[in-house]
C-alpha cells in the first residue's frame, strides 16, 4: 500500500486552526480598543509588548539573534512597510469601519502581491491569478461603493484597510526577495521591533500621553489578546508551521482567518452581515484559493469526491 506521503500532520492542523481563529478573532478586539485608545497608542503597546515576548522567545531558541551588518537596512526596509504601514493603517482603518468587513478587505494581500511579485520578482501572471484579481476587486467594490454612495459619508475606513493590504504584500515580496541567514522566529521578533520605532515615535509626538482617558476592562482585554495573540503566538505559530509544511499548505489558514473575522465581529460587536457582505466574503475566498492553492487541487478534489 502507497504511504500518503502529503498527509499534513495533525500536529500542523492543529497549528493551522489556532492561527486562523487567533487572527481572526484579532479584527474584532481591535476595533473594540481602537475606540478608547487612540491608534498609535494602542498600535505601541502591541509592538513593544509584543516585540519583548518574541525576543524572549528567540532568544531562548537562540542565543545568537543579533542582525548581520549586511542584512540590517534590508531587514529595516521590510519591517517599514510589513510592520509600520501594515499596523497603523489597520488600527486606523478600523477605528473608521466595521471589523468584519475591515477583515475581508484586510486578507486580499495576496492579490497584490500577486502584482507585486510580477513586478518585482518577475513571477509569472496565470490566467487563474487574473481571474483571483478580478473576483478580488469585484469583493472590493461591493464594500466601498454602497459607503460612497451615502451622503456626507467618505469610505475612508476601507481604503486604509485596503492600504494596509498592499504594503504588507508590498513588504512581503521585499523580504522574498532578499536572501537572510536568521532563524524565522529572530527575523520576526525584529521586524516588529524595528518596524515599531516609528509607531513608538508617531504616539510621542501625536498623542497627548498626560490626557488619555483609562481604558475599560474590554478594552484592556482586547489589548492584551492583541499583543499576546495576535501578534507574539500567531506569529510565532505562523514562522513555525512555515518552517515545517509547504508554504501552499501553511497559507490555507489564511483562508479561514476573513471568514473568523466576519463571525466574531457579528457575535462580539453585533455588527449585520448582509448580502454584500456575505457575497464579497465568497469572492475573496475564492480568489484567495485560487492565488494560494490554485486550480490544481481542486481538480484533484473533484476526482477523489467522484471515486
Amino acid at each position: 500500500m502507497k504511504p500518503h506521503h502529503d498527509r499534513v500532520p495533525a500536529g500542523s492542523i492543529a497549528l493551522l486552526l489556532v492561527i486562523g481563529l487567533g487572527w481572526g478573532a484579532n479584527w474584532p478586539f481591535i476595533r473594540i480598543a481602537v475606540e478608547e485608545i487612540p491608534p498609535w497608542t494602542f498600535r505601541s503597546i502591541c509592538m513593544v509588548g509584543g516585540g519583548a515576548l518574541l525576543m524572549i522567545a528567540a532568544w531562548a531558541q537562540s542565543r545568537d539573534i543579533l542582525v548581520p551588518r549586511r542584512e540590517f537596512w534590508a531587514l529595516a526596509l521590510t519591517s517599514f512597510f510589513n510592520i509600520t504601514c501594515y499596523q497603523i493603517l489597520v488600527a486606523f482603518g478600523l477605528a473608521q469601519m466595521e471589523a468584519g468587513r475591515g477583515s475581508i478587505l484586510g486578507f486580499t494581500f495576496p492579490l497584490w502581491t500577486v502584482l507585486f511579485g510580477r513586478a518585482v520578482l518577475g513571477e509569472r501572471l496565470t490566467p487563474s491569478r487574473w481571474v483571483a484579481l478580478g473576483l478580488g476587486l469585484a469583493a472590493m467594490a461591493l464594500l466601498i461603493i454602497p459607503d460612497a454612495q451615502k451622503l456626507g459619508r467618505a469610505p475612508w475606513g476601507a481604503l486604509l484597510i485596503i492600504a494596509s493590504a498592499i504594503t504588507w504584500s508590498f513588504g512581503t515580496v521585499l523580504f522574498k526577495k532578499f536572501k537572510w541567514s536568521m532563524p524565522p522566529l529572530s527575523l520576526t521578533a525584529w521586524q516588529i521591533c524595528l518596524g515599531g520605532v516609528p509607531i513608538v515615535a508617531g504616539a510621542l509626538l501625536f498623542d497627548s500621553w498626560s490626557t488619555l482617558p483609562t481604558p475599560s476592562m474590554d478594552a484592556t482585554i482586547a489589548t492584551v489578546y492583541s499583543v499576546v495573540i495576535g501578534i507574539f503566538l500567531c506569529q510565532w505559530l505562523w514562522y513555525r508551521t512555515l518552517s515545517s509544511l509547504p508554504a501552499g499548505v501553511a497559507t490555507i489558514a489564511i483562508l479561514s482567518v476573513p471568514v473568523v473575522g466576519v463571525i466574531t465581529s457579528a457575535w462580539m460587536l453585533n455588527e449585520q452581515v448582509g448580502p454584500l457582505d456575505l457575497i464579497a466574503l465568497l469572492l475573496v475566498m475564492a480568489s484567495l484559493a485560487l492565488v494560494l492553492v490554485g486550480p490544481a487541487m481542486f481538480v484533484r478534489l473533484a476526482r477523489r469526491a467522484t471515486g
